[in-house]
């Protein structure tokens, strides 16, 4: 198993598997991301897009946004299919993720996560991260 910086041609299959996690979702109209989306962000050489591999099978992703500004990033999606989890996939591709963070100069890292995901609450205060505030998300759809 290897994990890798996520190219074009895995964005069918990463798109599938995010579009298909309810836990994803930022809320019940907004889904997980666009494709067209997903596509300009892959070509980003500022972020940190990964994907965890078993052979050639994509068993996870990490997608992560900086903010060069702030010296600040967020890791915006963290998914490792059930049959992989529990054997340390999560926290290799978290570990990549801030080991890469590192070396652009970011400071600080949060995630988000649905207060509802327990599991992944839970995951991410066994690797160091603190449980900060609970916001609530307000939505527009601007046509």
């Amino acid at each position: 198993m290897k994990i890798r910086t996520m190219q074009k041609n895995d964005l069918k299959t990463v798109y599938q598997l995010g579009k298909s996690i309810k836990e994803l979702r930022f809320t019940e109209k907004i889904g997980f991301w666009r494709k067209k989306n997903l596509h300009k962000w892959v070509k980003s050489s500022n972020d940190i897009l990964l994907v965890a591999e078993d052979k050639t099978q994509i068993i996870g992703f990490l997608l992560s946004m900086v903010h060069k500004h702030s010296k600040s990033a967020i890791i915006e999606n963290l998914y490792v299919k059930k049959e992989y989890r529990k054997i340390g996939m999560g926290r290799n591709l978290v570990e990549e993720c801030l080991s890469r963070l590192k070396k652009k100069g970011i400071n600080d890292v949060w995630a988000e996560i649905n207060q509802r995901n327990r599991n992944a609450i839970n995951f991410f205060k066994t690797i160091g991260f603190i449980k900060g505030y609970t916001f609530v998300v307000v939505e527009k759809i601007i046509d």
